[in-house]
């Protein structure tokens, strides 16, 4: 049974991996659903949700006019992101084996998450849902204006497609972390991180 500090540790890392790959986040996003008799309860919640406009891309500037001097922080190849396309996730946080709950793929969790990020009319709303039950993926949109949203399991396991979803591993996750703070040392070095994930690994890198 996973213990609630673990669970809380494993979602902050996942956080801060990806506002790494420029999504902004949400955590623990609560589902509510009114019962038969007119009381509403959490049906469940959604671990990580995340939306990365099209293009986004965290620049440093070289001290040079232009972007075309700036440095671009590389993301992580295992998201394969599409670079011209609005990216949303939603994310299951599992300290053992990478899993997705059944509270997370029924319609009213799914419709409730994607309705939060906007990125479709309330019409394309149940042809979506109905892609990501079926394959942990849908597209929205017309050419120019896409938006693609993925099932991602994080966890003690291999990263790689499950079918139904994508699994991230916390191993990889972190791995990109540290590797990502190593790279960057000379710039991140000055900045006071107000991510307390990533304060702490700067300050192991420093250690190191």
């Amino acid at each position: 049974m996973e213990r609630e500090s673990d669970k809380n540790a494993g979602v902050a890392l996942v956080q801060s991996y990806m506002r790494l790959n420029g999504f902004f986040t949400l955590s623990e996003v609560p589902i509510i659903r009114r019962g038969r008799k007119g009381q509403y309860h959490e049906l469940t919640d959604v671990d990580i949700l995340a939306i990365r406009p099209p293009r986004a891309r965290t620049l440093v500037s070289r001290g040079e006019p232009g972007i075309a001097d700036d440095l671009v922080f590389e993301g992580d190849p295992l998201l394969d992101l599409t670079p011209d396309a609005t990216e949303v996730i939603i994310g299951e946080v599992k300290i053992g084996k990478p899993r997705i709950n059944a509270g997370l793929l029924t319609p009213e969790t799914l419709s409730t998450a994607v309705a939060r990020v906007g990125i479709c009319t309330d019409s394309e709303l149940s042809s979506l849902v109905k892609q990501l039950q079926s394959s942990g993926e849908g597209r929205v949109g017309e050419e120019g204006h896409v938006a693609r949203v993925r099932i991602v399991a994080w966890g003690d396991g291999r990263s790689g497609s499950r079918g139904r979803y994508q699994v991230v591993s916390l191993r990889d996750t972190a791995k990109f972390l540290r590797a990502h703070l190593r790279r960057y040392r000379e710039i991140l070095t000055p900045i006071e991180s107000g991510d307390p994930t990533l304060a702490l690994l700067h300050l192991l890198e420093k250690l190191d």
